[in-house]
Protein backbone atom coordinates (compact mmCIF):
# COMPACT_ATOMS: atom_id res chain seq x y z
CA UNK A 1 0.00 0.00 0.00
CA UNK A 2 3.15 2.23 0.71
CA UNK A 3 4.15 2.35 -3.10
CA UNK A 4 0.11 2.91 -3.81
CA UNK A 5 -0.10 5.98 -1.69
CA UNK A 6 3.31 7.35 -3.18
CA UNK A 7 2.37 6.48 -6.29
CA UNK A 8 -0.80 8.52 -6.07
CA UNK A 9 0.99 11.35 -4.03
CA UNK A 10 2.77 12.39 -7.51
CA UNK A 11 -0.37 12.13 -9.64
CA UNK A 12 -1.61 15.54 -10.02
CA UNK A 13 -5.35 15.97 -8.79
CA UNK A 14 -6.76 17.65 -11.82
CA UNK A 15 -5.97 14.31 -13.82
CA UNK A 16 -9.28 13.33 -12.74
CA UNK A 17 -10.58 15.99 -14.40
CA UNK A 18 -8.89 14.48 -17.46
CA UNK A 19 -11.73 11.42 -16.84
CA UNK A 20 -14.33 13.80 -18.39
CA UNK A 21 -13.02 13.65 -22.06
CA UNK A 22 -13.85 10.73 -24.63
CA UNK A 23 -10.32 10.17 -25.54
CA UNK A 24 -9.62 9.48 -21.99
CA UNK A 25 -12.51 6.66 -21.56
CA UNK A 26 -11.50 5.75 -25.21
CA UNK A 27 -7.79 4.40 -23.94
CA UNK A 28 -9.20 3.62 -19.76
CA UNK A 29 -12.00 0.93 -21.87
CA UNK A 30 -9.83 -0.29 -24.60
CA UNK A 31 -7.59 -3.00 -23.03
CA UNK A 32 -10.50 -4.37 -21.00
CA UNK A 33 -12.84 -4.75 -24.41
CA UNK A 34 -10.28 -6.60 -25.47
CA UNK A 35 -8.60 -8.50 -22.55
CA UNK A 36 -11.88 -9.49 -20.78
CA UNK A 37 -13.19 -11.38 -24.28
CA UNK A 38 -9.87 -13.30 -24.34
CA UNK A 39 -10.20 -14.78 -20.53
CA UNK A 40 -13.71 -15.26 -21.45
CA UNK A 41 -13.08 -17.32 -24.77
CA UNK A 42 -9.91 -18.91 -23.40
CA UNK A 43 -10.22 -19.59 -19.86
CA UNK A 44 -12.48 -22.99 -20.28
CA UNK A 45 -9.36 -24.09 -22.01
CA UNK A 46 -6.86 -23.30 -19.44
CA UNK A 47 -8.42 -25.18 -16.04
CA UNK A 48 -10.07 -23.32 -13.20
CA UNK A 49 -6.39 -21.94 -11.58
CA UNK A 50 -4.79 -20.79 -15.12
CA UNK A 51 -8.57 -19.45 -16.28
CA UNK A 52 -9.64 -17.67 -13.22
CA UNK A 53 -5.46 -15.96 -13.10
CA UNK A 54 -5.80 -14.98 -16.34
CA UNK A 55 -9.62 -13.21 -15.70
CA UNK A 56 -7.82 -11.62 -12.70
CA UNK A 57 -5.53 -10.03 -14.80
CA UNK A 58 -7.92 -9.22 -17.59
CA UNK A 59 -10.35 -7.35 -14.73
CA UNK A 60 -6.87 -5.81 -12.62
CA UNK A 61 -6.44 -1.99 -12.99
CA UNK A 62 -3.42 -0.80 -14.88
CA UNK A 63 -0.07 -0.90 -12.98
CA UNK A 64 -0.44 1.33 -10.01
CA UNK A 65 3.29 2.07 -9.72
CA UNK A 66 2.53 3.52 -13.74
CA UNK A 67 3.57 7.03 -12.76
CA UNK A 68 7.03 6.13 -11.69
CA UNK A 69 7.56 4.28 -15.12
CA UNK A 70 5.97 7.12 -16.75
CA UNK A 71 8.46 9.38 -15.43
CA UNK A 72 11.22 6.56 -16.44
CA UNK A 73 9.76 6.94 -19.96
CA UNK A 74 9.02 10.86 -20.08
CA UNK A 75 5.69 10.12 -20.58
CA UNK A 76 3.15 12.44 -19.42
CA UNK A 77 2.57 12.14 -15.60
CA UNK A 78 -0.91 13.96 -15.36
CA UNK A 79 -2.09 11.71 -18.20
CA UNK A 80 -0.55 8.41 -16.83
CA UNK A 81 -2.41 9.46 -13.07
CA UNK A 82 -5.81 10.04 -15.28
CA UNK A 83 -5.43 6.66 -17.16
CA UNK A 84 -4.55 4.77 -13.68
CA UNK A 85 -7.69 6.73 -12.12
CA UNK A 86 -10.04 5.23 -14.41
CA UNK A 87 -8.88 1.63 -14.56
CA UNK A 88 -9.48 1.61 -10.76
CA UNK A 89 -13.09 2.28 -11.31
CA UNK A 90 -13.30 0.52 -14.17
CA UNK A 91 -11.42 -2.68 -12.53
CA UNK A 92 -13.90 -2.57 -9.37
CA UNK A 93 -17.01 -2.52 -11.70
CA UNK A 94 -15.53 -5.55 -13.87
CA UNK A 95 -14.45 -7.55 -10.58
CA UNK A 96 -17.74 -7.24 -8.77
CA UNK A 97 -19.28 -8.37 -12.15
CA UNK A 98 -17.01 -11.56 -13.13
CA UNK A 99 -15.38 -12.74 -9.94
CA UNK A 100 -17.47 -10.74 -6.42
CA UNK A 101 -20.02 -13.35 -6.03
CA UNK A 102 -17.58 -16.01 -5.49
CA UNK A 103 -14.82 -14.13 -3.98
CA UNK A 104 -15.94 -11.13 -1.48
CA UNK A 105 -12.14 -10.50 -0.50
CA UNK A 106 -11.34 -9.79 -4.22
CA UNK A 107 -13.15 -6.44 -3.91
CA UNK A 108 -11.82 -5.26 -0.98
CA UNK A 109 -8.55 -6.14 -2.76
CA UNK A 110 -9.13 -3.61 -5.18
CA UNK A 111 -10.51 -1.32 -2.68
CA UNK A 112 -8.26 -0.64 -0.47
CA UNK A 113 -5.72 -0.62 -3.99
CA UNK A 114 -7.30 2.73 -4.96
CA UNK A 115 -8.40 3.92 -1.53
CA UNK A 116 -4.44 4.19 -1.22
CA UNK A 117 -4.40 5.39 -4.80
CA UNK A 118 -6.67 7.93 -4.48
CA UNK A 119 -5.86 9.12 -0.51
CA UNK A 120 -2.28 9.72 -1.78
CA UNK A 121 -2.99 11.51 -4.95
CA UNK A 122 -6.04 13.99 -2.38
CA UNK A 123 -2.88 14.62 0.00
CA UNK A 124 -0.90 15.70 -2.64
CA UNK A 125 -3.50 17.86 -4.58
CA UNK A 126 -5.04 19.60 -1.15
CA UNK A 127 -1.41 20.72 0.06
CA UNK A 128 0.47 20.98 -2.82
CA UNK A 129 3.37 22.71 -1.05
CA UNK A 130 3.55 19.62 1.16
CA UNK A 131 4.13 17.45 -1.73
CA UNK A 132 7.01 19.34 -3.47
CA UNK A 133 8.67 19.74 -0.45
CA UNK A 134 8.60 16.03 -0.20
CA UNK A 135 8.81 14.79 -3.70
CA UNK A 136 12.72 13.53 -3.05
CA UNK A 137 11.84 11.91 -0.44
CA UNK A 138 8.23 10.24 -1.46
CA UNK A 139 10.41 9.46 -4.60
CA UNK A 140 13.10 7.33 -2.70
CA UNK A 141 10.30 5.68 -0.51
CA UNK A 142 8.33 4.81 -4.00
CA UNK A 143 11.87 3.35 -5.25
CA UNK A 144 12.33 1.28 -2.45
CA UNK A 145 8.70 -0.19 -2.26
CA UNK A 146 9.29 -0.56 -5.77
CA UNK A 147 12.03 -2.61 -5.32
CA UNK A 148 10.66 -4.48 -2.99
CA UNK A 149 7.61 -5.25 -4.80
CA UNK A 150 9.64 -6.51 -7.72
CA UNK A 151 11.70 -8.55 -6.07
CA UNK A 152 8.42 -10.29 -4.08
CA UNK A 153 7.28 -10.28 -7.89
CA UNK A 154 10.48 -12.17 -9.59
CA UNK A 155 10.72 -14.43 -6.12
CA UNK A 156 7.49 -15.84 -6.02
CA UNK A 157 6.76 -15.51 -9.92
CA UNK A 158 9.59 -17.58 -10.69
CA UNK A 159 8.10 -21.01 -9.89
CA UNK A 160 5.65 -20.12 -12.07
CA UNK A 161 6.97 -19.51 -15.04
CA UNK A 162 6.74 -22.47 -17.29
CA UNK A 163 6.58 -21.79 -21.14
CA UNK A 164 2.62 -21.76 -20.85
CA UNK A 165 2.25 -18.72 -18.24
CA UNK A 166 5.05 -16.86 -19.66
CA UNK A 167 3.20 -17.45 -23.04
CA UNK A 168 -0.16 -16.18 -21.55
CA UNK A 169 1.90 -13.35 -19.84
CA UNK A 170 3.06 -12.13 -22.70
CA UNK A 171 -0.07 -12.20 -24.28
CA UNK A 172 -2.11 -10.07 -21.74
CA UNK A 173 0.80 -8.10 -21.95
CA UNK A 174 1.02 -7.35 -25.65
CA UNK A 175 -2.87 -7.43 -26.05
CA UNK A 176 -3.19 -4.42 -23.12
CA UNK A 177 -0.66 -2.66 -25.03
CA UNK A 178 -1.37 -2.86 -28.19
CA UNK A 179 -5.22 -1.90 -27.18
CA UNK A 180 -4.30 0.89 -25.07
CA UNK A 181 -1.84 2.54 -28.10
CA UNK A 182 -4.22 1.97 -30.63
CA UNK A 183 -6.60 3.53 -28.68
CA UNK A 184 -4.60 6.28 -27.97
CA UNK A 185 -3.45 7.13 -31.55
CA UNK A 186 -6.94 7.17 -32.25
CA UNK A 187 -8.35 9.80 -29.84
CA UNK A 188 -4.94 11.92 -30.30
CA UNK A 189 -3.52 11.23 -26.80
CA UNK A 190 0.38 10.06 -25.52
CA UNK A 191 0.95 6.39 -26.34
CA UNK A 192 3.62 6.09 -23.67
CA UNK A 193 1.22 7.22 -20.84
CA UNK A 194 -1.47 4.70 -22.48
CA UNK A 195 0.93 2.21 -22.49
CA UNK A 196 2.15 2.60 -18.95
CA UNK A 197 -0.85 3.77 -16.87
CA UNK A 198 -4.07 1.63 -18.99
CA UNK A 199 -2.07 -1.02 -21.15
CA UNK A 200 -0.72 -3.00 -18.49
CA UNK A 201 -2.09 -4.98 -15.52
CA UNK A 202 -1.58 -4.58 -11.73
CA UNK A 203 -0.15 -8.20 -11.48
CA UNK A 204 0.27 -7.25 -7.39
CA UNK A 205 -3.27 -6.62 -7.38
CA UNK A 206 -4.75 -9.33 -10.10
CA UNK A 207 -2.75 -11.95 -7.45
CA UNK A 208 -4.53 -10.85 -4.96
CA UNK A 209 -8.05 -11.31 -6.39
CA UNK A 210 -7.07 -14.84 -7.73
CA UNK A 211 -5.60 -15.95 -4.73
CA UNK A 212 -8.54 -14.76 -2.64
CA UNK A 213 -10.56 -17.37 -4.77
CA UNK A 214 -7.19 -19.90 -5.31
CA UNK A 215 -4.11 -19.88 -4.02
CA UNK A 216 -3.10 -21.66 -7.19
CA UNK A 217 -4.57 -19.33 -9.21
CA UNK A 218 -2.49 -16.27 -8.43
CA UNK A 219 0.57 -18.07 -10.38
CA UNK A 220 -0.61 -16.36 -13.72
CA UNK A 221 -0.40 -13.18 -12.41
CA UNK A 222 3.24 -13.33 -10.32
CA UNK A 223 4.56 -14.36 -13.97
CA UNK A 224 2.89 -11.60 -15.40
CA UNK A 225 4.97 -9.36 -12.63
CA UNK A 226 8.20 -11.18 -13.66
CA UNK A 227 7.40 -10.40 -17.62
CA UNK A 228 6.83 -7.09 -16.90
CA UNK A 229 9.49 -6.33 -14.60
CA UNK A 230 11.66 -7.57 -17.65
CA UNK A 231 9.61 -5.69 -20.61
CA UNK A 232 9.24 -2.42 -18.62
CA UNK A 233 13.18 -2.71 -18.30
CA UNK A 234 13.64 -3.12 -21.10
CA UNK A 235 11.56 -0.33 -22.78
CA UNK A 236 13.13 1.64 -20.33
CA UNK A 237 16.49 1.16 -21.89
CA UNK A 238 15.34 1.55 -25.30
CA UNK A 239 13.66 4.41 -24.99
CA UNK A 240 17.13 6.76 -23.29
CA UNK A 241 18.91 5.34 -26.01
CA UNK A 242 16.94 7.58 -28.51
CA UNK A 243 18.50 10.27 -29.98
CA UNK A 244 18.04 13.63 -27.90
CA UNK A 245 17.54 11.30 -24.71
CA UNK A 246 19.42 10.81 -21.91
Amino acid sequence: MTLLFVAGSQTPLLALLALRRRRTLLVVVGPYAVLVPLALALGPALGDAAGLGLLALAVAPGELAAPGLAQALRARLDTTGAYVAGTIVASFSLTLVFVGNSAPAALATVRDAAFAFLIGMTVGGVVPMWRDRALLLLRRVGDLALIVLVSTAILRGAPALTFASVALALLVLATGGAAAVAAARLGGGDPWSALTGSGTRDFAVAAAIAGSVSPAAAALPLAYGAVLVVAAALVVLLRRREPGRT
